[in-house]
């Protein structure tokens, strides 16, 4: 239970704010049971302690119109950078969907290609064969396409983890 003193304190509070505009003067008593009251309404054949409020006329709760518009401007540069964001996000898991596509095309592409192309392949005099620098070279592209491929993939994802 709040004591009588602060529920006065809460009660005048509620009541000017709520009838600031409504009535000037304010009216103070104690029911039957002492709670104390107030209302913008004397209670008939009650002893009543009138509160005179503050002239609010020509008083308003609204923004002055500079800082209404500062506060506009600020909430168009947050919803610009809202949706800047969005779009980011989009464009990176885009390009995070297109990569792992094409780090999955280049793991199958080397695990097709470790046979030796037919130019990639030199007889021998006394019969077998030998690979040439280009099967080597060609095999050694195709890891550092996929390392290339794995290290974007890490740097998207760190950058989508950021955005969120």
């Amino acid at each position: 239970m709040i004591p009588v003193p602060k529920l006065m304190l809460l009660s005048l509070a509620v009541l000017c704010c709520a009838q600031a505009v409504a009535a000037e003067k304010v009216y103070k008593w104690r029911n039957e049971e002492g709670t104390v009251i107030f209302s913008d309404t004397p209670p008939p054949g009650r002893e009543v302690e009138e509160i005179n409020l503050p002239e609010l006329s020509g008083t308003t709760l609204e923004t002055p119109p500079q800082e209404r518009r500062q506060l506009l401007r600020k909430s168009d540069q947050i919803g610009e950078a809202i949706e800047l964001r969005q779009e980011t996000r989009q464009a990176l898991q885009q390009e995070l969907e297109q990569t792992r596509e094409k780090l999955e095309q280049a793991r199958r592409a080397l695990e097709q290609g470790k046979e030796p192309k037919p130019d990639e392949r030199r007889g021998l005099v006394g019969g077998g064969t030998r690979l040439l620098p280009s099967y080597f070279n060609r095999i050694e592209r195709q890891k550092q396409e996929i390392q290339r491929l794995e290290q974007r993939i890490a740097e998207l994802e760190q950058q989508l983890g950021s955005l969120r």
